[in-house]
């Protein structure tokens, strides 16, 4: 038998062996795959995102209407400040017509916003029945009483002494405290008074102390006389506690949307019995959320009942109330 060719004995050299690649479907399949993911990815970040700006927007919905509420608490507080009794400190419009709100005017209150025009002193010297008294005198001339300036005075305690004094003539003197002197305005007033040493004489920025300042909105601002005191507001309702039966607790039937509906209403019974006044914001957000629905079709407050239309509802709101018992309204 014939040996094999050396040929075939030769060694055959291994072929290279190539690793399958992808084919097309393969990458398409891929590719659809991480469209998906990255689909649902997106669509989370957005929904992150979405409700981030829900809750800026409410977030900041809320703080505004804090804000202004507490500042208009403040108002409410000091509402008939200085006043005597029988002087108006409160009138108000009650509106329960769907496209009205309430408004306000408060006399007295001026002192919370505008302290800063108004000139203050204290007396230097107790006086009975006398038609002058003497103040200090500070070295800013802007910061002292003038001729004309009509003048409320008040105890330490701030509690009204009297009230809508008018200085008619100042002399500038030297008040004498022991081994000191200090330097003083004599006023003479318009009528006599009494007061003690370290009483408060001050004289108010007239317009908002003594003509009221108003509560209003227009164009869904709520306007404190003619600036705008907050933005959005849809709407804003009073209700006014007057407790008639003086047992110390504001009972249903002593809440009135209405002053001039109280019983045997007058600017002194406000004084003559606990008061109280609640204050209520409907404030907007700055825009529509996309897919919020307000969760009501119309909004109840007070006597006030409203309906919202269907782009109306697309907006958040906030709706804050304060109850606020007036200092200056009690004997």
């Amino acid at each position: 038998m014939t040996k094999n060719p050396r040929w075939l004995n030769a060694k055959i050299p291994k072929l290279l062996i190539f690793t399958k690649g992808m084919t097309l479907i393969e990458i398409m399949v891929s590719l659809v795959i991480l469209m998906v993911i990255l689909g649902a990815i997106f669509s989370i970040l957005n929904m992150q995102q979405s409700k981030s700006v829900d809750v800026q927007a409410t977030s900041v919905l809320q703080t505004d209407a804090q804000v202004a509420l507490t500042l208009f608490s403040w108002d409410l507080y000091m509402a008939g400040y200085g006043l005597a009794n029988n002087d108006t400190s409160i009138i108000s419009t009650n509106n329960a017509t769907p496209t009205s709100s309430d408004n306000v005017r408060l006399h007295g209150a001026g002192l919370a916003f505008e302290s800063g025009r108004a000139n203050w002193s204290p007396i230097l010297a107790a006086v009975q029945q006398s038609n002058q008294i003497e103040v200090f005198r500070f070295a800013d001339s802007s910061a002292n009483l003038n001729v004309n300036d009509t003048i409320i005075i008040v105890d330490q305690a701030k509690t009204l002494i009297d009230s809508n004094l008018v200085i008619t003539s100042i002399d500038t003197v030297l008040h004498t405290a022991g081994e000191d002197t200090i330097p003083a305005f004599t006023l003479t007033l318009n009528k006599t008074v009494s007061v003690g040493q370290g009483t408060i004489v001050f004289s108010p920025d007239r317009n908002t102390y003594f003509n009221g300042v108003t509560y209003t909105i227009n164009n869904k601002k709520l306007m404190r006389a003619n600036d705008v005191f907050l933005e959005n507001v849809e709407d804003i309702q009073f209700a006014y506690g007057v407790d008639l039966n003086d047992n110390g607790v504001f009972e249903t039937s002593e809440w009135f949307n209405d002053l001039n509906v109280i019983p045997d209403f007058s600017p002194q019974l406000l004084y003559q019995h606990k008061t109280a006044i609640r204050a209520t914001f409907v404030v907007l957000s700055e825009k529509r959320i996309p897919g919020y629905q307000y969760p009501a079709d119309t909004i109840n407050i007070e006597d006030h009942t409203y309906a919202l239309d269907v782009i109306g509802r697309g907006f958040k709101r906030e709706i804050v109330t304060a109850i606020v018992q007036p200092r200056n309204l009690r004997e």
